[in-house]
């Protein structure tokens, strides 16, 4: 069954991984555990680096709140945009982080 995770490191019939990004497999500590291509870390859920950032504007705490009472009540602005329709998880949905997946040996500070 080629959705069995021990499948990992098998060539794939189905399809050709040899162009693939490699992404390098994690423990919980983060350390390296092995390079696999991209697509597989998605397919079996395996544990990788990546990153998600936040943006957002603090100019709007003095504009009125939703109560019309004059105070922003201190909650900022959150910049958000559409995912495209081809992605795997919420595809063409809206989303409030822009992120990416680290790329094998790649450093976090690089990330």
């Amino acid at each position: 069954d080629m959705q069995d995770p021990r499948h990992v490191y098998t060539p794939m019939s189905s399809k050709n991984t040899g162009t693939s990004e490699l992404v390098e497999m994690v423990d919980g500590s983060g350390t390296p555990l092995a390079m696999v291509p991209r697509e597989l870390v998605h397919r079996f859920n395996l544990l990788h680096r990546g990153i998600g950032v936040m943006v957002f504007d603090n100019t709007n705490q003095n504009n009125k709140g939703a109560d019309g009472d004059g105070d922003g009540g201190g909650i900022p602005r959150v910049y958000v945009h559409r995912r495209t329709d081809h992605k795997r998880v919420f595809p063409s949905l809206y989303d409030m982080f822009v992120g990416g997946v680290s790329g094998a040996g790649e450093s976090a500070e690089i990330t």
